[in-house]
């Protein structure tokens, strides 16, 4: 299925150039220049948003058909470094971004996928949780578990969106009102998250926020 939906893709995306020539030949097309300029860039728009799209899913197939060298990896480094990155991402939204990382945790694991895994987290994180609110960012250790988490406080996902949430293309009522986003990212995390042997799991209380929790087997340094 994913592969044919790979296929049909690139085919549409060639089509659109001509598309908007023949639509423009035709009888009431827009002929005012702004108004043709502005066209023509929701055209372009849809064309990168297939194109992002594409590139979701061919990173869906390579978390589905293939497994990445595995080596020792710095858990704590790439949480760190992945939170540095989006804690700006927060700021602009008045958001509260709190961290609690604990130093030197291992896994073995692909350091490319973990950062995705990790990145695409605290992203999700912060692009939902309400301006003024706040988003927790840990990682621990827990015996033999390295134990990921973000939190938001002040966003909640229904029990109805949550059971489906990490299923391809599945969107939650909140998501479908913005345009950014396939609902392929949850999907891709969970597929990343098993690869290297976790697991993940969502959890939301509309009194106390989302909380998702990543584990993964932790080793010794």
């Amino acid at each position: 299925m994913l592969f044919r939906e790979m296929k049909i893709l690139p085919k549409t995306a060639k089509t659109l150039p001509r598309r908007r020539k023949t639509a423009m030949r035709r009888k009431g097309a827009p002929q005012d220049f702004l108004k043709t300029k502005k066209w023509i860039g929701g055209i372009k728009t849809a064309a990168g948003n297939m194109k992002s799209l594409l590139e979701e899913m061919l990173v869906l197939s390579k978390s589905e058909l293939a497994r990445e060298k595995t080596e020792k990896i710095n858990l704590s480094d790439i949480a760190e470094e992945c939170a540095l990155v989006m804690e700006s991402a927060a700021y602009e939204k008045n958001i509260n971004f709190h961290t609690d990382i604990k130093k030197d945790i291992f896994i073995n694991g692909a350091a490319d996928s973990a950062k995705r895994i990790i990145s695409a987290l605290i992203d999700n994180a912060v692009k939902y949780e309400n301006k003024g609110g706040s988003v927790t960012v840990s990682l621990s250790q827990n015996g033999q578990r390295a134990v990921f988490c973000t939190r938001n406080k002040l966003s909640f996902i229904s029990k109805d969106d949550i059971e489906h949430i990490f299923e391809r293309f599945y969107r939650s009522d909140k998501s479908r009102h913005s345009n950014e986003g396939h609902g392929l990212g949850l999907s891709i995390v969970k597929n990343l998250t098993e690869a290297l042997g976790g697991k993940i799991n969502a959890q939301s209380i509309e009194t106390d926020g989302t909380t998702f929790t990543v584990t993964f087997p932790a080793v010794k340094k």
